[in-house]
This record gives structure tokens, sequence and C-alpha cells, in this order.
């Protein structure tokens, strides 16, 4: 799909039966690799798009009148990842409707969509970011927040300093409880 203009046509191949598949952008651009499976592959779902010791899931692709990608290993897998937990107060209460923010460690992996999420707590404190990729992660409660934040690399600096690291692994399902302050 090309970044940065939501209204766009994406761009769509079919995998042929030998699990090959082809995909022509129609012009010059900057495009964002994503997959959408029929609903009989719900359970699954995209971990990696390698190529050349890249995961094209995690970057922006650059094309060009010569730019070629081949050899794009697409690998999926039916063990959803997913960060989960509920905010509470020092004293032990839910703490309802409060945003969390979750953002790579690593900067150059914080245009990855996948990889960069906020979600609101519920009436029961409760929060989850499913499909959540490996890697290191800085998680942080926020009592204001505007989305068009995630576009600002000082903002991602600013909130760090009152976050908590914390890693994901391969296929894990991890429960991270937090405290309002």
């Amino acid at each position: 799909m090309p970044a940065g203009n939501p209204g766009a046509s994406p761009v769509t191949t079919h995998i042929k039966l030998d699990g090959s598949w082809a995909l022509t952008a129609p012009e010059a651009g900057t495009y964002v690799l994503s997959t959408v499976l029929p609903p009989a592959f719900e359970r699954w779902w995209a971990q990696a798009a390698a190529a050349g010791g890249r995961d094209l899931l995690d970057e922006r692709i650059e094309v060009t009148g010569d730019t070629h990608l081949s050899g794009v290993l697409l690998t999926f897998i039916d063990r959803r990842p997913e960060l989960s937990g509920t905010l509470r107060t020092p004293a032990g209460s839910a703490v309802p409707d409060q945003v969390v923010v979750i953002f790579p460690v690593l900067e150059k992996l914080r245009q990855s969509a996948r990889r960069v999420a906020w979600t609101k707590s519920d009436a029961m404190g409760r929060y989850r970011f499913p499909d959540l990729p490996a890697g290191e992660y800085w998680i942080v409660i926020l009592s204001t927040f505007d989305p068009r934040d995630l576009t600002d690399s000082l903002f991602f600096d600013v909130v760090a300093a009152a976050a908590e690291k914390i890693t994901m692994n391969e296929f894990e399902r991890k429960r991270l409880d937090l405290t309002a302050k």
C-alpha cells in the first residue's frame, strides 16, 4: 500500500499454488508491505517478510523505475503473540480509559505500524496489544495523547523517560500489569 496516502488503493497479489508470488507497483513511490488473509486463515499472522537480511514488514519500501526485490520469503505462523495486562492504581484499583502506548527501543523500527501502537484501557483497566513482533519495547501510560504524536520522533524521546522497558520473545503471550502514577 502506498505509504502516507491512506486513500490510495492497495496493490494486491495472490499466492500461486507453488507458493510464489509477484507484485508490481503501478508507479514509483514509497510503499508499505502488509498482508491480508482470507477469513479461513484468521488464526494465521504474518511474522516476517525477509529479503536480504531485512524484514520488509518493518520498513517503508522505496520503489523507483529500476527497483527489483526478489527472494522475499513471507512467513506466516498460527501462534499469534500478544501483550496484555491491567492498569491499576498503587492501591490496586482498576484504571479505566487511560492511553497505553508501546513503541520499539530501536529508533529505526519506530516507523513500523506493527511495532508502534496505542490503546485505551477498558472499564476493568485491561489493555491488549495483539500480534506484537518479538523485540525490545518501551511501554507507557499517558493521561493526554494525540495519535499524531506517533509521527514525531521527539515524542518518543520524551515519553521514553517515563516508560518501562519490556522484551517480547517469539510467539510470546505476555501479561504485564502496570501501575498508574
